[in-house]
């Protein structure tokens, strides 16, 4: 079992390796020294075997209070459509190709069973 690293402790915890990445720059940006933690799973071709894991941000014990400081302030000075809750809407292209999908199964029901009715006919 691997030992945790001396001095560093864990200030968050993310879903996703992009997500640790994303705050640990964004402490390197405000001067704290940060690192996510390693789990050789999230690194693989298939992550999503690795679906349950969790990614920890470390910092020194002497930065902890400035990383959490500097992590809830993150969000300050994003417009307004990054910090408001949304709904996804369909997009016009997906409807469409949606449409187009379901149309050619049909089509090509049309087609089987006609082909059936024509053969049971001769």
């Amino acid at each position: 079992m691997p030992r945790p690293l001396q001095g560093l402790v864990a200030i968050a915890e993310y879903g996703s390796k992009f997500d640790a990445d994303a705050a640990v720059a964004q402490l390197q940006r405000a001067g704290i020294d940060a690192t996510p933690s390693y789990d050789p799973a999230l690194n693989s071709v298939a992550t999503y075997f690795a679906s349950d894991r969790t990614v920890e941000v470390l910092v020194r014990e002497a930065d902890v209070e400035a990383a959490v400081a500097a992590l809830e302030d993150g969000s300050r000075g994003l417009p307004p459509e990054f910090t408001e809750d949304w709904e996804p809407q369909p997009s016009a292209a997906r409807t469409t190709a949606r449409t187009w999908i379901i149309g050619y199964l049909v089509l090509m029901l049309l087609l089987i069973v006609g082909g059936l009715v024509l053969v049971a006919i001769a």
